[in-house]
């Protein structure tokens, strides 16, 4: 897969990114390239099922890449860049 800088790739099938199934499947280093990647526009995306990556990692009891999301937000947000409040995006089931 290539990352392309400005596009988040979503799948046909569940509008699931690339971060959603990382986080899903519990894979932090994965979590982290695609954030470095991808930025914070990933983590505002929803699935079919309206759970954003954070999200569905909670739902999935993948707490470290849910935690690493909500970190990333929270830097960027001090960083003075406009990001989905951390609440909402690390909103736990």
């Amino acid at each position: 897969m290539v990352i392309i800088a400005s596009a988040v790739f979503v799948d046909g099938v569940g509008r699931c990114t690339p971060l959603h199934w990382a986080a899903i499947q519990g894979h932090k280093k994965v979590v982290s390239v695609l954030m470095r990647g991808e930025g914070t526009k990933a983590t505002v995306i929803s699935d079919k099922s309206g759970l954003t990556p954070s999200m569905s990692a909670s739902k999935y009891h993948k707490h470290s890449c849910r935690s690493y999301i909500k970190e990333c937000l929270d830097r960027e947000a001090k960083r003075g860049k406009k990001v989905m409040p951390s609440s909402f995006a690390a909103f736990v089931l």
